[in-house]
């Protein structure tokens, strides 16, 4: 794991495509922006770890539902 240490404003970069800023410093928060395609996914922890769950227990995550509708609309 590699730390950074960030000031408001001041970004880090990740490969060619994508950019994370912080946005707002509070008291035991902080605010980033992502900048990423629109190919790659980008999920909180927590529901990253619930669309993990959802697909051990045989229903897909919603995105994937609206995936094959978009899919099959053409």
């Amino acid at each position: 794991m590699l730390l950074l240490a960030r000031k408001r404003l001041e970004t880090i970069r990740i490969g060619d495509a994508i950019t994370v800023t912080v946005t707002r410093l509070s008291r035991g928060h902080v605010t980033l922006a992502v900048d990423a395609p629109r190919d790659v996914p980008l999920y909180r922890e927590e529901v990253y770890q619930r669309i993990l769950a959802a697909a051990e227990t045989g229903n897909p995550p919603l995105h994937v539902v609206e995936d094959e509708l978009d899919a099959a609309d053409g």
